[in-house]
């Protein structure tokens, strides 16, 4: 399909064929594969294996017409029956990681294992909450215990065995374990992650709908990189209407085959959406009083609306009372118009206590567009906002996504510096788009109030339209704390989700929808689905914070289930955070395709000071930031995303830089 007429990206990664080489030391040759260059070029190369880092001198490769050829001598001192890694890094984003296992014969390895082993010591046998497993018992099984009851494992229980297990046999594609189950009906799977860089990788899940002792498999996904370890053995995920709360299993066997396992990957077990969350007690807390709230109105923030060219949106918050807003346009004579708040009664914590936080939502109807009006808070300073244009031509998008500062000064002024940079480049109408995690404690109202302090002058002079992130979950107050800090548009969906919502700005449809961990609900998969089949926008923006095709924090339910609504529903680019890194995919059918004929998926960065590595996967086309290099300025400081975005009638220009001033990306797409 050709989705969009013309698409123009600055940069693309060089790409190597996803393809495991084999090189015989009884037979040494050249080694040859396919490397698609696209316009980058080698800088500098690395073998990496058991037993040596070494760098890898360029003239021992060769490149021509997207064919790289590997000369003997860069495998002669790699260690045999394992693989070694050659990584090249090119002038562009993301090192090419070409695995190759250096065989000594042509009688290759079918089967590994990797539990138990010899020299197993039971001490490092442990959830990774502290709590230990075993000792084993007499007929070898090693047992395995969990309580979700326990804030401790959350949703999800997960066992490590000591040190990463490698697996070191070619073409694996199936690890076998036998179990013992005790038919709770929670899911079981098991995690993989890459020797090099850690990228890690999910496997299938198994019901524990047996008792017995039983042999089950789990594929290893076809897009995985070697070389692999087996990571978290065991993640036992707790499942809505299961039987049992607590549970006992016991493990006695874990091997892996380059046999194909009878089990599907895509099996609809694995594939249920979950319809709950697990909700904790709230802490016992004392009640205090605020020192960052008072009957004062403050918290300001513009919110969008459905129709923000008729209508207007304000939240505030105080400790007690119930302001009035009065508004008129700005240099009549009239009469100010009153309107009373929704008001919602909460409480945050601060300093070890909770407090009362009086939340207080403003809705402003039948205004006029592209018209200037002023307003104020009881009897508070004047203040100004313009509704957009009914039909714009052009418009404005600032990006903000996962801040998430906590307590540290310096990257308050540096959030400041961000926003202001970002201001500069847009022009009115415009607004903001946040991507979630703005804050990394949900119901601090200290950290939310310093946020604001930052972002307050833009929070006021644009509207705002922000979606929920995991750090705006709380174990006892779920997404609440999120839905009453922020005003959404009408019929908004403050449910499990978080919240979602869709507003119209000229030819442009956005959608707030709300994904931010591996659970997913069905009523609303369902809504979504139907909201976008029906909407007949030219374009279609979605905007979430964890995105079916990103960097770390990717989830395969979300490939599985969220992106075929996302295509059936025509959506044309979807924004993204969570990652903390720069990525951008383009998707369909869950294959990777060239810009203009998928879903162009982008991970926009990070706008505090926690900066990841990347996850790799096969749909990515560009990454910026998997260096140190890229995540720091010249004086060793974290370099956050400033992004900006300019939509207009036939075109969307992406501009990407960092707060230093290097350029990550430019995309410009045209439909």
């Amino acid at each position: 399909m050709k989705k969009f007429s013309e698409v123009s990206v600055l940069y693309r990664d060089a790409l190597p064929a996803p393809t495991e080489f084999i090189w015989y030391q009884c037979d040494p040759r050249e080694l040859s594969l396919p490397l698609a260059l696209r316009g980058n070029q080698p800088l500098c190369a690395w073998i990496i294996s058991a037993n040596i880092k070494a760098e890898v001198d360029l003239s021992l490769l060769k490149f021509a017409s997207d064919l790289l050829t590997i000369a003997p001598s860069v495998f002669a001192d790699c260690p045999s029956d394992c693989f070694s890694v050659l990584v090249i890094r090119f002038t562009h984003g993301q090192d090419a990681r070409i695995p190759v296992f250096v065989a000594a014969t042509r009688e290759l390895p079918r089967e590994q294992k990797l539990f138990p082993l010899g020299s197993e010591d039971i001490a490092t046998f442990r959830f990774p909450n502290g709590e230990s497993v075993g000792p084993f018992e007499s007929d070898g099984g090693l047992p395995l215990t969990y309580d979700f009851r326990d804030k401790k494992f959350g949703n999800t229980a997960r066992l490590k065995l000591g040190n990463p297990r490698p697996i070191n046999i070619p073409c694996a594609r199936c690890l076998r374990m036998t179990l013992k189950g005790d038919g709770s009906y929670h899911r079981i799977s098991v995690r993989f992650n890459n020797g090099y860089d850690s990228t890690v990788y999910s496997s299938n899940t198994i019901l524990l709908d047996f008792d017995d002792i039983r042999t089950i498999e789990f594929a290893i996904p076809a897009e995985v990189v070697l070389p692999l370890a087996l990571n978290d053995v065991i993640r036992i995920v707790c499942s809505p209407g299961n039987r049992a709360q607590t549970g006992r299993l016991v493990l006695y066997d874990i091997t892996v085959s380059v046999d194909q396992p009878d089990t599907s990957v895509h099996n609809s077990e694995d594939m249920q959406p979950s319809a709950s969350l697990t909700y904790f007690p709230a802490p016992k807390m004392p009640v205090g009083q605020s020192s960052v709230l008072s009957e004062i109105p403050s918290r300001l923030i513009w919110a969008m609306a459905s129709d923000p060219a008729r209508s207007a949106i304000f939240s505030c918050a105080t400790s007690e009372g119930s302001p009035t807003l009065f508004y008129r346009p700005l240099g009549s004579d009239t009469e100010f118009l009153s309107v009373a708040p929704v008001t919602e009664h909460g409480y945050e914590t601060e300093d070890g206590c909770r407090i009362a936080v009086c939340y207080h939502k403003f809705y402003l109807y039948d205004l006029t567009p592209d018209t200037a009006y002023e307003y104020r808070l009881n009897d508070g300073p004047l203040q100004s906002f313009r509704t957009f244009p009914a039909d714009p031509n052009e418009f404005s998008v600032m990006f903000l996504e996962d801040v998430q500062i906590g307590n540290r000064p310096v990257f308050f002024e540096r959030l400041e510096r961000i926003l202001a940079k970002e201001a500069a480049e847009i022009k009115w109408p415009c607004f903001m788009m946040t991507l979630g995690d703005i804050v990394h404690s949900p119901d601090s109202a200290v950290e939310y109030e310093r946020i604001l302090t930052a972002c307050g002058e833009h929070f006021q002079k644009m509207p705002v339209a922000v979606t929920v992130g995991n750090h705006e979950y709380s174990d006892y107050d779920l997404f609440d704390i999120f839905a009453r800090r922020h005003a959404m548009p009408e019929g908004a969906d403050l449910g499990l989700g978080g919240a979602a919502y869709s507003f119209t700005v000229g030819n442009y449809t956005f959608f707030a929808v709300s994904l931010v961990s591996g659970d997913l609900y069905p009523q609303y998969l369902d809504r979504l689905d139907k909201a976008l089949q029906e909407c007949h926008s030219k374009w279609k923006i979605v905007f979430l914070h964890c995105s079916p095709y990103t960097g770390q924090g990717g989830f395969f339910k979300h490939r599985m289930m969220v992106a075929p609504i996302l295509e059936r529903g025509g959506v044309d680019i979807v924004f993204s955070g969570h990652s903390h890194i720069y990525i951008r995919a383009s998707v369909w059918e869950d294959k990777a395709v060239a810009p203009e004929d998928g879903i162009l998926y982008l991970t926009m960065g990070a706008a505090g000071h926690r900066m990841f590595t990347n996850d790799r996967g096969f749909w990515q086309d560009y990454v910026y930031g998997s260096y140190e290099e890229e995540r720091t300025d010249s004086d060793g400081m974290p370099d956050p995303t400033c992004s900006t975005a300019k939509f207009s009638t036939d075109s969307v220009e992406l501009s990407v830089r960092t707060l230093s001033g290097k350029t990550i990306d430019h995309v410009i797409v045209r439909k």
